[in-house]
């Protein structure tokens, strides 16, 4: 089996300007090696302070359906800092879409989730766009 590093760059259809960059290891059948770490950042490209983050399996609540976590860190308090993906369960490829659930105030349960959408992958050894995996 073959791994390759990739950069995801994922779209939230809800707020084009705040995407997602996801560095993670991708093996051959195009789906995300989670025995590793995955890091990303996401952000206003332009003005605001871009968010780093660390994503694992999430070992202490795991849901099948949301089994990945995404760490913020400690910058962030406690209900803010852990968001959750399905992005591991999906396969990396333009335009396959994955959740974000993230807590929400707003929210009757107290989260919010967002759909984003994987608009380009760049093969981070080679230094290029690629269109497959």
């Amino acid at each position: 089996m073959t791994v390759r590093m990739l950069r995801i760059v994922a779209r939230c259809s809800a707020d084009l300007d705040y995407p997602m960059y996801i560095d993670a290891p991708v093996d051959d059948a195009g789906m995300i090696v989670t025995k590793g770490w995955m890091f990303g950042v996401m952000g206003k490209t332009l003005g605001d302070r871009l968010n780093p983050f660390i994503g694992r399996l999430d070992k202490d609540e795991p849901s099948p359906r949301f089994p990945f976590l995404l760490d913020f860190g400690t910058d962030f308090d406690d209900p803010s800092r852990f968001y959750w993906t399905n992005l591991t369960l999906k396969r990396v490829r333009k335009g396959e879409q994955f959740t974000i659930r993230m807590p929400a105030e707003s929210e009757v349960k107290g989260f919010g989730e967002c759909v984003y959408e994987i608009r380009e992958m760049v093969d981070l050894a080679q230094q290029q766009q690629i269109d497959v995996v």
